[in-house]
């Protein structure tokens, strides 16, 4: 049967030769930078100059048990040599020998590993950024942007196996019920969480963070953080030889709360300080989302409630700098 049409299940994703499971969408941006040269005496164009390609590749995956996006995408310096630290420092001196979107004609051949009939390699790709969202009502999700500047379409080559119609892929994360699920909201370890103690009904512990209590209602987390790739070029070669993060690096994170009394936070023009440092580390199913001790409320918004019936709801922004640490057991790193 001929080709009529692109959708989800006839494509795939692999990044360094690790088949990527549970991704929701994926999508591919190519810019040719182009500078035009004129030259006096002449209104027509000299020459329109073509700069380096620049090639963007945004993925979006449910966690369900197997490696992330963000663990598979950071596995290997720059030199090919597998990462030794799981700090940003180490994951962000990494780079991606190659990412492949493969299409096949019929999504019975993704459970055979037949031959695509297109496939496109990005070679060379950075991590650009990677967020991570976690809500009451709906799958938990991590979104990476990937950047480079190679591409190349070829025919059909041997694609991912997803196993065979009989076993079919499914997820390998196992909850409390002993049952395999893609993980949502439920699936948050509450007792190992630590959450700013600004949001109001957290509990002190330490480091001005506490447990998720009973009557901390949370709906919705997201964390985020973009590395903010610069390119580094050299005389007598095309190519930058370098596209490093541009240190220091912002991670941004935020709660949606129930609202039972207000924010209750106070704002002191006269202060000299009004907020604290907080820890925030969120545990979901088998992955630990670590943003350190040094998150500051960076805003508070407090809306909804309207006469349609809403609740009222609170949302705390916290930032912190080069904090972002994920760690997960299906690391490629094994850190």
């Amino acid at each position: 049967m001929a080709q009529t049409r692109i959708f989800y299940a006839t494509q795939a994703v692999e990044i360094d030769g690790n088949v990527m499971h549970g991704v929701q969408s994926v999508g591919l941006d190519t810019t040719f930078n182009l500078e035009q040269a004129f030259e006096l005496g002449q209104l027509s164009l000299y020459e329109n100059i073509e700069g380096i390609p620049d090639i963007s590749m945004t993925i979006q995956k449910v966690l369900d048990g197997y490696p992330t996006l963000w663990h598979c995408s950071t596995s290997k310096d720059t030199e090919g040599n597998t990462v030794t630290a799981n700090t940003l420092t180490a994951r962000g001196d990494t780079k991606i020998p190659s990412v492949k979107l493969y299409i096949n004609e019929t999504a019975d051949a993704m459970f055979s590993g037949d031959n695509s009939i297109k496939t496109v390699n990005c070679s060379g790709m950075y991590i650009s950024s990677c967020s991570y969202t976690i809500p009451t009502d709906g799958n938990c999700t991590e979104d990476v942007t990937l950047v480079g500047n190679d591409k190349t379409w070829g025919a059909g080559s041997s694609g991912p196996n997803f196993g065979t119609l009989s076993d079919l892929d499914t997820p390998i994360f196992v909850g409390g019920d002993s049952k395999k699920h893609v993980i949502r909201g439920e699936d948050v370890v509450i007792a190992s969480c630590k959450v700013p103690d600004s949001i109001p009904g957290v509990g002190t512990i330490s480091n001005n963070s506490g447990p998720i209590n009973t009557g901390v209602h949370i709906q919705n987390f997201n964390c985020s953080v973009d590395l903010g790739r610069e390119q580094i070029n050299e005389l007598g070669t095309r190519i930058p030889y370098s596209r490093y993060v541009n240190f220091p690096v912002e991670v941004t994170s935020s709660f949606e709360v129930i609202a039972l009394e207000g924010d209750l936070v106070d704002a002191d023009s006269t202060a000299r300080t009004n907020l604290d440092d907080h820890e925030i580390k969120m545990v979901v199913g088998d992955l630990t989302i670590d943003l350190g001790t040094k998150n500051k409320l960076q805003s508070v918004s407090y809306g909804g409630g309207d006469a349609g019936g809403g609740n009222v709801t609170n949302t705390f922004n916290y930032s912190n700098f080069n904090d972002f640490i994920i760690t997960h057991s299906g690391d490629p790193a094994g850190l």
